[in-house]
């Protein structure tokens, strides 16, 4: 699988979730730490390769059994499952006859009750 850095928007969907410093050194930036989680997450590439583009690998580490510790992925994946279903739940009555035309649901089983298409 290829890395694929985060744009923007998907940052900003996370970046509210990420659990904030409670005291020590001024951390570096998050979401640097994040992308190179997600790099050795879909490399499968062991922490001690992470490349020198990336945070030091044990600045990685440890923010990650943090993040770990506190949740923040249970929480993430959460958000993003709740959103989906949102989403689902707001496309569910609509039905795609073909690219140019959507309708509820009731439409098309009337125009094809059985969803037996005409021969000929």
């Amino acid at each position: 699988m290829a890395y694929k850095p985060l744009t923007d928007s998907q940052w900003e969907l996370i970046e509210p979730h990420i659990p904030k410093q409670k005291m020590g050194r001024p951390r570096t930036r998050n979401r640097e730490i994040l992308e190179a989680i997600l790099y050795i997450l879909s490399t499968s590439c062991r922490w001690e390769e992470l490349p020198q583009c990336f945070p030091p690998k044990m600045t990685v580490f440890d923010r990650f059994k943090v993040w770990q510790k506190e949740g923040f992925f249970e929480e993430l994946f959460k958000q993003f499952k709740q959103k989906k279903q949102e989403t689902r739940q707001k496309t569910k009555d609509i039905y795609y006859l073909d690219a140019t035309i959507k309708l509820p649901w009731w439409p098309t089983f009337l125009l094809n009750p059985f969803g037996v298409l005409p021969l000929g």
